[in-house]
């Protein structure tokens, strides 16, 4: 096909195709909810736009030499749904990939002079499925470009191609200003436009971990993880519990209790249970062990604070996990925890003084004298700590961490 031939009959051709190529997209996506779309553009390349890119006298055999003769552009809100795209394989299930002709774009990051935005552009031809359909037949053979960007890289994209690309002849201007030009635009999206895209993704991110935590609240994740009759299964729940749930529960000390109800009767329930290997799509991993709950429950019940709210229970936990514990290790870690709890710390310090350690003396003192026998290592790291003479902190900023100690003020509380 030339030029004229395109002018003639082709485009209308084109257009329709582009127009097919965004419908069958558009009805793909639909089945994937979480590949945030704003839009689908569709459109065949202008015959002036067609001329002014031949910039030659050759107009012959323009489908070999033009990639983009029916372009469509799917517009995504962030990079997180254009690489759920990508993992969709939506492209790859409903098109042939023309992958000598498909481009991806990663720029340099040395590179201070051109786009820094991520750039897919895909050629695809419909499959013989299809254009053995009578109603598709027209378009076989025929190759479109799908470009995948996200919204600030689209506004960017024509942004600068209107203001660059489409700019009148302007015979006898020096083509150093327009090079100056380019260089001015690149500047402005690595200034403003990818710091907004990286800003939106973290919004979006946390907004989908404020959500997954909600649904796991709402979906009784407490008893969940009590209920649970497999150790690889508490560890997943456990590690969801404290990522997407404990940082968006406002009354932390109204569901405490249940909390730490949950971790001990899970990790009782853990002790005599086997090691199961985990079932991969490519082969057996190994599975969780007792010593793999008991970090993540750990985990949970020192999450936000959730230790300081009630010291006593926090130790009165500890002592109820660590009588049903036998490996030397796995006690250990709960030694560890309860050192941590016992410790001096100077946050607490500055609003409340030796409150936690005051709670510890009094669990221990009215403890029975056959539960101290059997949690003996408990009591002695927690009144190792509780009798030391140092606040220990630390602070940070974006450039500084800084580690702070001072003597513990002598107290009547603590006699």
């Amino acid at each position: 096909m030339d030029l004229d031939e395109y002018a003639q009959r082709g485009h209308r051709l084109y257009d329709a195709f582009a127009e097919e190529v965004r419908r069958i997209l558009d009805k793909a996506l639909d089945a994937f909810p979480k590949i945030k779309h704003q839009v689908i553009q569709a459109r065949a390349k202008s015959v002036d736009s067609l001329k002014k890119k031949l910039s030659d006298n050759d107009t012959a055999d323009i489908e070999n030499r033009i990639k983009d003769l029916a372009g469509v552009r799917i517009i995504l809100y962030t990079n997180s749904d254009v690489n759920r795209l990508e993992h969709s394989r939506i492209l790859l299930e409903n098109f042939d990939i023309v992958w000598d002709r498909t481009k991806f774009h990663y720029p340099a990051k040395e590179d201070a002079n051109t786009s820094h935005f991520i750039g897919q552009n895909y050629v695809v031809r419909l499959k013989g499925t299809r254009t053995a359909l009578i109603e598709y037949r027209k378009f076989a053979g025929l190759q479109c470009e799908v470009q995948v960007q996200t919204i600030l890289s689209h506004a960017w994209s024509e942004t600068a191609h209107d203001t660059i690309y489409k700019s009148p002849d302007l015979s006898g201007i020096d083509v150093r200003q327009f090079d100056m030009l380019e260089k001015r635009m690149n500047a402005i999206q690595q200034k403003y436009l990818l710091p907004a895209g990286y800003e939106f993704q973290k919004v979006l991110n946390d907004f989908e971990r404020l959500a997954s935590g909600q649904f796991l609240i709402n979906a009784g994740a407490l008893e969940a993880i009590a209920n649970a009759d497999d150790n690889n299964e508490v560890a997943e729940l456990l590690d969801r519990y404290a990522n997407l749930v404990l940082p968006i529960i406002d009354d932390i000390p109204a569901i405490a209790p249940d909390i730490r109800g949950a971790v001990i009767t899970a990790v009782k329930k853990a002790v005599p249970r086997p090691v199961m290997p985990i079932e991969t799509p490519f082969g057996e991993v190994p599975g969780k062990n007792l010593g793999d709950i008991l970090e993540r429950a750990l985990t949970v019940i020192n999450g936000s604070f959730l230790r300081y709210i009630d010291p006593a229970a926090t130790f009165d936990a500890r002592v109820e996990i660590f009588a049903c514990l036998q490996e030397p290790d796995d006690r250990h870690k709960l030694i560890e925890a309860t050192g941590e709890l016992a410790k001096h710390a100077m946050p607490v310090w500055h609003h409340h003084g030796p409150v936690a350690q005051e709670a510890l003396l009094k669990a221990i003192t009215r403890m029975p004298g056959d539960r101290a026998v059997t949690v003996r290592p408990l009591i002695v790291e927690a009144a190792r700590q509780t009798l030391g003479a140092e606040i220990s902190g630390e602070s940070w900023t974006s450039s500084t961490f800084t580690l702070s100690h001072a003597p513990v003020v002598v107290s009547d509380r603590l006699n």
